[in-house]
């Protein structure tokens, strides 16, 4: 996102005169001086201390909503792929429901007779069963077509790991009775750099590189 706001550092209020002793025979020439930076100088001042401050809060809650938008995407890119690349190989991998054999979970099997166009995951371990799996609800769960998705595909659970700081670093969860975790580094200004995503025997690592105002240059992955 674009920033409309940038972090400055304040300027000091200029303090040149003192509030004059009452009896000064010159009070009234220098009570006059006082009136008179109060309203030229010091309200000024503190006028442009309160822009400074605003701009800056400002810029802080874009970086926030900045960094938020980052990882958003960067989760929702990363779940994405993990469902698509579960749905493939569980699609790819089907095989016909046999009479009798032996099934773990998250095994994808083809219905029997008017389910023959059907897939079926497992959901409960099962072994030495005679039920198809288009009539067995107890160890199998339908998911649709021959190309369709594990409406069960998403994630089971997450847990989110905070810094000392109270900073967002990690999320770790359960995906397909697969343990993952996405790890996040942020800069001193609390942008993320980098996003670590660990699944399935796979690391993919996005860096994201800024320019001079803050706003994101570019943001390379790979995949090891």
């Amino acid at each position: 996102m674009a920033t409309l706001y940038e972090i400055k550092l304040p300027v000091a209020v200029p303090n040149n005169v003192t509030l004059p002793p009452v009896g000064n025979p010159t009070f009234a020439g220098l009570a006059l001086k006082y009136v008179n930076h109060w309203v030229n100088v010091w309200v000024p001042a503190f006028n442009d201390l309160n822009q400074v401050v605003y701009n800056n809060a400002k810029a802080a809650e874009e970086r926030a909503q900045a960094a938020g938008d980052a990882l958003n995407a960067a989760l929702a890119a990363a779940t994405a792929a993990k469902q698509a690349q579960f749905a493939s190989e569980q699609v790819s991998g089907a095989k016909p429901w046999v009479p009798g054999g032996t099934y773990a979970v998250d095994e994808m099997r083809w219905g029997t007779e008017g389910s023959a166009g059907q897939l079926f995951r497992c959901t409960v371990p099962v072994s030495g069963s005679n039920t198809p799996p288009q009539d067995d609800a107890a160890h199998w769960k339908f998911v649709g077509a021959t190309t369709s998705v594990d409406p069960t595909s998403g994630p089971t659970s997450q847990v989110m790991v905070y810094d000392a700081n109270g900073e967002f670093t990690q999320e770790q969860f359960m995906l397909n009775g697969r343990a993952g975790a996405i790890t996040i580094t942020c800069n001193a200004a609390g942008d993320p750099v980098k996003v670590v995503t660990d699944y399935q025997g796979l690391t993919r690592t996005e860096v994201v590189e800024y320019n001079a105002d803050g706003t994101i240059k570019r943001v390379t992955a790979t995949v090891v």
